[in-house]
């Protein structure tokens, strides 16, 4: 579920031109989205394993947690491992790639022609 809202053009449009550390915002999204579905839909786990005969908030809290956990696991076994990613978020890698390769090269050339003034002197 969260990957759809992840590699959708829509997110991927708003985080694209953003510095990477913007991207540290899926895990909080993540975390909120799961505690809340956790508290509608009445899953708490610290309860079942208690054998609590209520419910508690800290339960959703820590219920959802591991959700946004698992979540995190497995988008890097399929993209990572299992090569499993959307087209748009292929597209938006290989962007980054191309942006990262072309500031790359003006910085080896200064470097380059800064060796080859001091090897003149």
């Amino acid at each position: 579920m969260l990957a759809l809202l992840f590699e959708s053009p829509l997110f991927i449009g708003m985080v694209e031109d953003k510095p990477d550390n913007l991207l540290t915002i899926k895990p909080l999204i993540a975390s909120v989205l799961s505690i809340v579905t956790t508290y509608y839909c009445d899953i708490d786990l610290l309860q079942a394993i208690r054998n609590a005969p209520s419910t508690h908030p800290f339960g959703f809290v820590m219920t959802g947690l591991l959700i946004a956990g698992g979540s995190k696991g497995s988008t890097k076994l399929f993209r990572d491992l299992m090569g499993l990613q959307s087209n748009t978020f292929r597209d938006y890698q290989q962007r980054k790639r191309d942006k990262r390769m072309a500031s790359d090269i003006p910085q080896a050339v200064l470097q380059a022609s800064r060796q080859s003034k001091s090897c003149v002197k």
